[in-house]
């Protein structure tokens, strides 16, 4: 009996062994090789019509049927295994993933059924380039910005395919030295030069934008705008005397509040054009000084009474908005006795201009000399001169033609003195007068 029992519960164990084995058998039947969730992934310019995955199972002797759930993207056939795409997704617009369900039966007599995911996802191809949102961008920045600075010049970017990231740079050509990008992945400028707007007032730059997608074989797409600068004048410069040096004659016995005769007139300007702050006007130590000025037209007056004598005095001009800001001249006065018998140019300085073509003989400047006698005067050139000549009068006349191409401009030193047919006269001197004939091209 005893034996009876055990070879009972042996063939019962041995019955359910082989029916689990059976299920089991049917149940791996309908997992396909890659899992019950399975990923297909392919690039999205693939072909309408193409083979863009496969979902395998096991053993189709013990699969009764597959079907998949309707899909406007992808079907599945059965019979070849294949996922086959029906319509193009493109990933930049839509969404990169869709889901395939597919219900397996098996052949048990139990009927299971076992659903499987497809997880299909297109991948971006880089088939959109990045558009920069204008050809042109303007920026106005100043001229005292400091080196270093970063400038947003409203530049914007955008590309169209998804995941890309942008690189922004600078071309090698127009005023790229001024400005650089030191972070790449934005379009902010950074500033590497001073800018100065007395000699540049506007600087231009491309900049270039520039994808950067995945995978090894895809092509990096770019584009290129503008951004052009217009530099703004700061208040940066000091002002500026007409002259280094002016000068004046006048005699000692001359009433109080008599205008000096300035050569040339005392002015100053402020080279920031585009503010051109009021310069004001004043002589230095001018409590010690037998001269006033005024500080807004530079006129200079005589406020006590004069030496003999020539003295030089520092002139100022201060911008009147701001003391830091100043400029410094020299002013030459000489103060002459009433009965002076000496020669003397008017002025220590001249300046005239003449056209290229003018025809030998013109006449360009004549020299002013201050002399109490009558006798006559000579005058000459201390440096000598071919192109030049200098006749009794003090007239500069042309003794050949010019050429501005080959001497822009001449430079001399004049002198005067009294005649050898008067030697009763007071003692030969000699005043010298810088003098410059500044050739200018006709057109």
């Amino acid at each position: 009996m005893q034996q009876f029992t055990i070879w009972c519960c042996l063939r019962l164990w041995s019955l359910c062994l082989i029916t689990f084995i059976t299920w089991s058998t049917y149940i791996e039947a309908c997992k396909p090789q890659q899992g019950y969730e399975i990923y297909i992934m392919f690039p999205e310019d693939a072909a309408v019509g193409s083979v863009i995955g496969q979902v395998k199972f096991r053993d189709w002797n013990l699969i009764k049927q597959v079907h998949s759930e309707k899909s406007v993207y992808v079907k599945y056939d059965p019979g070849t295994e294949n996922v086959t795409l029906l319509k193009k997704i493109d990933a930049d617009k839509h969404t990169n993933k869709i889901t395939l369900r597919l219900f397996c039966e098996d052949r048990s007599s139990q009927t299971r059924n076992v659903t499987i995911t497809v997880n299909i996802i297109a991948t971006n191809v880089n088939d959109n380039p990045p558009r920069f949102t204008e050809r042109v961008y303007y920026k106005e920045i100043s001229e005292d910005t400091e080196i270093g600075s970063t400038i947003d010049c409203g530049v914007v970017a955008t590309d169209g395919d998804n995941g890309d990231n942008m690189r922004f740079s600078i071309l090698p050509d127009k005023d790229h030295e001024f400005f650089s990008i030191n972070l790449p992945g934005t379009p902010l400028i950074t500033l590497n030069q001073k800018l100065d707007y007395e000699k540049r007032r506007h600087l231009s730059i491309d900049i270039m934008v520039q994808d950067q997608p995945e995978g090894v074989n895809q092509k990096k797409l770019n584009d290129t705008a503008t951004i052009n600068f217009t530099v703004l004048d700061a208040d940066d410069l000091n002002p500026v005397f007409t002259r280094k040096k002016y000068y004046a004659l006048v005699n000692h016995n001359a009433e109080l509040g008599t205008i000096l005769a300035v050569e040339p007139p005392i002015e100053a300007y402020d080279p920031d054009y585009t503010f051109n702050e009021t310069i004001k006007f004043s002589i230095d130590d001018a409590d010690s000084t037998p001269f006033e000025i005024q500080p807004y037209n530079g006129t200079v007056y005589i406020k006590r009474h004069l030496e003999v004598g020539s003295t030089t005095y520092v002139i100022r001009g201060v911008q009147a908005n701001s003391e830091e800001r100043f400029c410094i001249a020299l002013l030459q006065v000489d103060v002459l006795a009433q009965n002076d018998t000496s020669l003397i140019f008017s002025k220590s300085f001249y300046e005239a201009a003449v056209v290229e073509n003018a025809p030998v003989g013109t006449n360009i400047l004549t020299l002013p000399v201050i002399y109490k006698a009558k006798a006559p005067l000579i005058f000459g050139f201390k440096n000598r001169t071919d192109v030049f000549r200098i006749d009794e009068s003090g007239s500069i006349r042309l003794r050949q033609p010019l050429d501005y191409e080959r001497t822009p401009f001449y430079t001399f030193l004049a002198f005067v003195r009294n005649s050898a047919k008067f030697p009763n006269e007071s003692p030969e001197r000699s005043e010298k007068a810088n003098w410059k004939d500044t050739t200018t091209f006709e057109k």
